[in-house]
């Protein structure tokens, strides 16, 4: 018989229904809101006011200064108010707060939002907490007020008018919504904008109500988030009902009772029960070196939010908090010495974890193939200097496309892993892989993670924890995945609330099931190993070849086109100055600048952060950009006649630079050519002189013989001839281009080159960022412009075409071809080249949406074209059979496209731009944009650039287009006399390009860097005329990884190399006397 307790009623009592379950969940809502139930919900009993207890005195610091504290509390301050506006946008204002601490039980905080970021400074002048004022969910307005100020105390508010994401937004989002221009953070900057102070109060946290506040959070978290027909689901909404019904407001012994039940899931299990962790959460604070703001206030940025992590850690040991950027950690060393030594307290706990190995977070569309060396030479080389570390997780996770040379780089510096999340934006494929191999271009790979939420900012809830293995594209393989949780992109990172909930989430997801098992990692390195131990060392894991490409942000290869040609510029500068003042330590014991070299190189890889170069930064960076590149100029100028100076000879006169590692010959322009027999005179004394020189270092002065160029005119068509080309000219349009060895047409019947054509540009909503295929739909040709002859050779010939673009832009073209020089030649090992045809332009631009292309159409047949990368050449498909070839509407190239076919191609050269789309026959090299946010005035003004268009016989692969672009962006250089340097060539492999000459990162050793530039194995030989006394093949921390013999020859020494396809060779060589 059974027991009364197990028997079955025969009567019904009390009629029960069904829940309904949108009731509940709406239910709960009210029970945590703060709005109307806000008066006796759970919401009132969180804190405790203590009014009254605060009073506050402003200095407002005139003319966007950002003085020190000591500068700034040295000045009269006058009493302020809540309810008091504060402005313009990026002012800065000191307030000096005096509060009155009352007697309390719990924890007391004060308050401050004055809808701006801040920083709270002890009276002392120590920073030590940072705020985000404002009603978004990167809010902090709390400061814990230490234990051990007792009575009235006197502390500081630097507050920045500025809030997280710039000063674009506005407070009121009932105006148009929230992409409304007074509402959409990319919109440019509201100068005149003001910031209400709205809080400025004394409360005591109740932690026994804020502790249900957390428990029931992520209970009613789940039962939202979980599909409502599952028990799991059901089993929340049920406890948080049970919770609801249980509490009483004004019977505090009701939070207790609630704490119990909602133990029922919270409740830690044994370490038996625990489910396997499978999602691996770390702090993350991505914090935009440069974006909608100006560099100026990442500094205070980083301070405001890493003072915040070091709180978290002493109040939360569990946390775990991950940040990248080396240029980042040396401003807080430098501006802010006191976080930075608490940041290094908690890195030796490994409770601060640096991260990436870089120097920024930098574009990898844009640097040179130095630069993205130089980007991790410099990065690493910081962290293992400051920190005692390096780096093994490349960490990029913003950047708009991932280049295919970065495994290797990667590699090389020591980094065998790679995080990002950005190309879950794609927007019209989707990736398929969350964790697999990346293999580059040279075959290498890297272990690679994109995190299945997709996103760097993950707030700790529900749907991200389901996302993690929901959205997870391989787990078949692994299914593990990295949680980073904070806010970011303007700062700020995890908040203690998110600790709170990921503590109750890993309960949780112990007691629910349909919640992944979340835990804390001590380290992202922990979680890669993971995989690796877990795939076979990887070998299990799906691979990706080739670039990384973003189907998103296309745009970004052409916007602020003046900060591009900076950087191109830049960047050559640096690498004739290592070589310069390298032949001068070497051969005349120069001092080596490497202070002041290092210092160019870490502001141009600033410049290269992911927002900066590509484009999407507010007007205030790119006025920034323009005062560093100046300085970088400068400062090289200076090195440059040093180096010059020291390496001159001890008669008067001019030699010519070379500082390619090829023979050459080109047409330069002297401002005397009096006392050359074969000058070309344009005006007076100046004129244009052919030269050659037969490698790298200088070489006199002399001219070469040469075969001349003309210019004519026949009916309005204006035809440029030499021997090897003859092109027909027509309203600045080519309407024809023949090879004249070949009697080749190069142009379709019909169809006419180098046109200009404006598109339509309004993307979907990323201005500066986007361009979209349907842009292609819309466009109309420049009309032709009048021509007239410029210079009629026997040099140069040259033609002056003046289109109008539109009633207020204007575009001037000097399309020249030059004699057929026969001095020494840049194509030694491949087939002869032939002339190219240049065009020099000069554009007035002033322009709303619009985008500004130059189209060409080869007779070619082809289903791909060459595009030169960092280190290399890609292939790109120039058809549309699926949507991943027609995703590539638009792509990037470096100094070259190319499209061919057997025994014929076409280049087109540039010096600095970076769009390219080769559709069919026909390619267009994109010249400039004209977004209008977040940067209403980008691009517009003066511009200048050049182009040029290279045929050649042979494939890609049989021509010297890879020199040819070197050659148009180094051209040869006249300098005051200078002593023969040594001689340093790559000889026996064509194929092979020598990039860089310099000095080794720590002593005084010689560096040279080559790449096979091809993507075919090469033996070649490096003959060094200097004494070697021992070399090494390095790595790109010039750590030795093999010996390579030095073998000693008439002129110095030589060194045996082999390499691979697209391989990157680094040899580090000891050097004799000089």
């Amino acid at each position: 018989m059974s027991s009364p307790a197990m028997q079955y009623s025969r009567y019904s009592e009390t009629p029960k229904a069904h829940q309904i379950d949108s009731l509940r969940q709406a239910r709960i809502e009210g029970f945590i809101s703060q709005d109307q139930w806000k008066g006796i919900n759970l919401q009132s009993l969180l804190y405790k006011k203590h009014p009254n207890r605060v009073a506050i005195e402003v200095y407002s610091v005139p003319d966007l200064q950002r003085p020190s504290f000591e500068a700034a509390t040295a000045n009269e301050f006058n009493p302020t108010a809540v309810g008091a506006q504060f402005g313009p946008a990026w002012s800065t204002h000191w307030f000096r707060i005096t509060i009155e601490i009352p007697d309390y039980k719990d924890k007391l905080e004060f308050h401050w939002d004055s809808n701006s970021e801040g920083m709270i400074w002890t009276e002392d002048g120590e920073p030590i907490h940072g705020l985000t004022g404002g009603h978004f969910q990167d809010r902090r307005v709390e400061f814990i007020i230490p234990r051990s100020w007792q009575g009235k105390k006197t502390f500081f508010v630097e507050a920045s008018m500025n809030g997280m994401f710039g000063c674009a937004q506005c407070l009121d989002l009932s105006i148009g919504g929230p992409h409304h221009p007074a509402n959409d953070i990319i919109q440019p900057p509201k100068a005149d904008r003001q910031f209400l102070l709205e809080t400025a109060e004394l409360v005591e946290a109740d932690q026994d109500a804020w502790a249900l506040y957390w428990d029931f959070l992520v209970i009613a978290d789940a039962a939202r988030t979980l599909s409502s027909n599952s028990w799991e689901a059901q089993k929340c909404l049920g406890l948080a009902n049970e919770i609801m019904n249980a509490f009483q407001r004004d019977d505090r012994s009701s939070i207790s009772t609630c704490r119990l039940l909602a133990e029922r899931l919270l409740k830690e299990v044994p370490v038996e029960r625990k489910q396997s962790t499978i999602v691996s959460a770390i702090g993350h604070c991505h914090i935009d070196t440069a974006w909608l703001w100006p560099f100026g206030e990442t500094k205070s940025k980083v301070a405001r939010s890493w003072a915040t992590q070091v709180d978290l850690m002493d109040r939360y040991p569990e946390h775990r908090f991950a940040a990248s950027q080396a240029q980042q950690y040396k401003w807080l060393r430098a501006d802010y010495p006191s976080i930075y030594e608490n940041v290094k307290r908690k890195i030796k706990s490994g409770q601060f974890i640096p991260i990436g190995g870089s120097w920024v977070e930098n574009d990898t569309n844009f640097p040179s193939g130095e630069s993205l060396c130089r980007q991790l030479i410099y990065g690493q080389r910081f962290f293992q200097k400051e920190f005692g570390i390096t780096c093994k997780v490349f960490w990029l996770p913003d950047t708009f496309g991932y280049a295919s040379q970065l495994p290797q780089l990667l590699r090389l510096a020591g980094m065998p892993y790679f995080f990002t999340q950005k190309m879950s934006w794609n927007n019209i494929n989707k990736f398929p892989n969350s964790t697999f191999n990346w293999v580059g271009l040279d075959n290498t790979q890297v272990l690679t993670h994109m995190a299945p939420t997709e996103t760097y900012n993950a707030q700790v809830n529900a749907e991200e924890l389901q996302k993690s293995v929901s959205n997870h594209g391989n787990l078949a393989e692994d299914n593990h995945s990295l949680l980073l949780y904070g806010n970011g992109d303007g700062g700020g990172g995890p908040l203690a609330a998110m600790l709170e909930r990921l503590d109750r989430f890993q309960k949780l997801s112990d007691t629910v099931g349909a919640i992944p098992r979340v835990g804390i990692i001590n380290h992202v390195d922990e979680f890669f190993e993971g995989i690796q131990k877990r795939t076979q060392g990887g070998t299990t894991l799906v691979t990706w070849h080739g670039e990384l490409y973003l189907e998103f942000h296309r745009g970004t290869y052409t916007s602020q086109a003046r900060t591009k040609l900076n950087n191109r510029r830049a960047e050559i500068m640096l690498r004739e100055l290592e070589y310069l003042t390298s032949m001068a330590l070497f051969t005349k014991g120069h001092d080596y600048p490497k202070d002041t070299l290092d210092s160019m190189w870490e502001d141009v890889l600033l410049c290269q952060f992911h927002d900066v170069l590509p484009g999407s930064c507010i007007e205030m960076v790119y006025e920034d950009t323009t005062v560093i590149y100046e300085e970088v100029m400068k400062k090289g100028r200076s090195i440059r006649e040093e180096a010059l100076a020291a390496l001159s000879a001890d008669a008067d006169g001019l030699s010519l630079l070379n500082t390619l590692s090829w023979p050459r010959s080109e047409i330069i322009k002297l401002d005397d050519v009096s006392r050359f027999s074969n000058a070309q005179n344009d005006n007076e004394a100046r004129g244009f002189v052919a030269v050659g020189s037969d490698g790298l270092g200088t070489t006199d002065l002399a001219e070469v013989t040469y075969t001349p160029v003309t210019v004519y005119e026949e009916n309005g068509t204006f035809i440029l001839q030499n021997d090897q080309l003859r092109v027909c000219i027509f309203g600045g349009e080519i309407v024809s281009m023949i090879d004249q060895g070949l009697s080749r047409e190069l142009l379709p019947q019909g169809v006419s080159g180098n046109r200009m054509v404006l598109f339509d540009d309004q993307p979907l909503y990323w201005d500066a960022w986007d361009v979209e295929i349907h842009h292609l739909e819309k466009y109309q040709y420049v009309k032709p412009g009048k021509v007239t002859i410029v210079d009629k050779g026997p040099l140069r010939a040259s033609v002056k075409v003046e289109q109008q673009i539109s009633e207020s832009s204007w575009i001037t073209s000097i399309i020249s071809l030059d004699a057929v020089l026969d001095g020494p030649s840049y194509t030694e090992g491949f087939n002869d080249a032939l002339s190219q045809l240049q065009v020099e332009c000069e554009c007035e631009w002033r322009e709303d949406r619009k985008f500004l292309k130059v189209e060409f159409a080869w007779d070619l047949c082809n289903t791909s074209a060459d595009y030169e990368t960092q280190f290399g050449i890609i292939r790109r498909p120039t058809h549309s059979n699926t949507t991943w070839d027609s995703a590539r509407f638009e792509v990037v190239c470096h100094k070259f496209a190319n499209v061919d076919e057997f025994g014929y191609g076409v280049a087109i050269l540039n010096d600095s731009k970076y769009g390219f789309s080769t559709h069919g026959r026909t390619q267009r090299l994109s010249l400039l944009r004209s977004p209008k946010a977040p940067d209403a005035h980008a691009d517009m003004g003066r511009q200048r650039f050049k182009y040029a268009i290279l045929p050649h016989r042979g494939m890609l692969n049989q021509s010297a287009v890879v020199r040819a672009g070197f050659n148009f962006n180094s051209p040869l250089q006249v300098v005051p006399r200078c002593a023969k340097l040594p001689a340093i060539s790559m000889d026996g492999a064509p194929n092979v390009v020598l990039e860089t000459i310099k000095r080794s990162e720590d002593g005084t050793d010689l560096v040279m860097r080559a790449y096979e530039a091809y993507g075919g194995a090469a033996n070649a030989t490096l003959n060094v005329g200097l004494n070697l006394k021992s070399a090494f093949k390095a790595n790109l921390l010039e750590e030795d990884i093999e010996s390579v013999e030095v073998r000693s020859t008439s002129t110095g020494s030589a060194l045996s190399l082999c390499f691979k396809a697209f391989e990157v060779v680094t040899i580090r060589a000891c050097v004799g006397e000089f």
